[in-house]
């Protein structure tokens, strides 16, 4: 099976930080519609008196928002526990007031959205070999984004 059509049937991505593994489901329209009604979700968690609102919020705010509801919504599976809690029946869940305020949220986030865009991107099957993705890319910070096969 080629690489192009070996991409029609995945439907997660894979990256990697610090050595920790982050599967991540390829959103459809679906899930897009809902993993902006998830940050505007979590936004009224931490605003109680507000609407969810995007107004008024730094782009940054929205960014952290945006990583917070792709962890919830569309993480499969990770080798980091920092993501997991317990819920009141001991449970693990993903429950993103729970993590750790150095948790690498926003650098997990940039290298699961660049892999998404290079993913969904026209032209990176076989059909033309000049514009295949690469199987892994190396990140500035030493972090590494690869795709799941």
């Amino acid at each position: 099976m080629v690489d192009s059509e070996r991409a029609l049937f995945q439907d997660t991505i894979t990256v990697v930080h610090d050595n920790q593994n982050y599967e991540f489901k390829i959103p459809n329209n679906r899930l897009l519609a809902q993993w902006g009604i998830v940050a505007r979700n979590l936004r009224r968690r931490d605003d109680p008196e507000g609407d969810g609102s995007e107004i008024g919020l730094s782009p940054m705010t929205l960014e952290q928002y945006n990583a917070l509801a792709a962890f919830e919504l569309l993480l499969v599976k990770t080798s980091a526990d920092w993501v997991y809690s317990a819920d009141a029946s001991g449970k693990r869940v993903i429950d993103s007031s729970r993590w750790p305020y150095n948790a690498p949220v926003l650098e997990v986030y940039s290298l699961m959205n660049n892999e998404l865009i290079r993913f969904l991107a026209p032209g990176t099957g076989d059909s033309n070999p000049n514009s295949q993705a690469p199987v892994a890319d190396e990140q500035p910070d030493g972090a590494t984004a690869v795709r799941s096969e």
